[in-house]
């Protein structure tokens, strides 16, 4: 969403029907050991998350760790790195799809109250709701620029 530099990297969440078992955790290690193995310094800076369908759904107050790869790792960790409104939000109004479907489906509305105001102040956004920027009947929050 932003510019790339060459700090930049390429962040991923993928929908699993269910939790990922250790067979398919180790499957997905060497998946991304050749990945990370290829041509492109983009193979070396995946970031992002396996997330079960239910778990994305809606946002997790506990915001459990789930199955995380770090930019320029080739290895899991268990980490909550991705397991945020923000990242909801983003997926579901930005997310770009290689297979599957919509993110709309996967991911409930995010409401303004459940963002926290520095991520919109962070990005030199505003918040406004749908409709003329009242709530419509769903309450759904899209962004503007902020004036300035």
């Amino acid at each position: 969403m932003g510019t790339l530099t060459k700090h930049s990297d390429v962040d991923f969440i993928v929908v699993t029907k269910g939790e990922v078992t250790p067979g398919q955790q180790a499957e997905l290690e060497v998946l991304h050991q050749r990945l990370y193995a290829l041509p492109t310094s983009w193979a070396q800076h995946l970031d992002g998350s396996y997330v079960p369908r239910k778990v994305l759904r809606r946002p997790d107050a506990q915001r459990r760790p789930l199955l995380y790869l770090d930019n320029g790792a080739t290895e899991f960790t268990l980490d909550n790195h991705d397991n945020t409104a923000v990242v909801r939000w983003s997926l579901r109004e930005h997310g770009v799809v290689l297979a599957g479907p919509s993110p709309r489906e996967l991911v409930e509305p995010i409401t303004p109250d459940q963002l926290p105001p520095s991520a919109l102040r962070a990005s030199g956004r505003s918040t406004s709701l749908t409709r003329s920027g009242g709530r419509s009947s769903a309450g759904h929050l899209t962004t503007e620029p902020t004036p300035g």
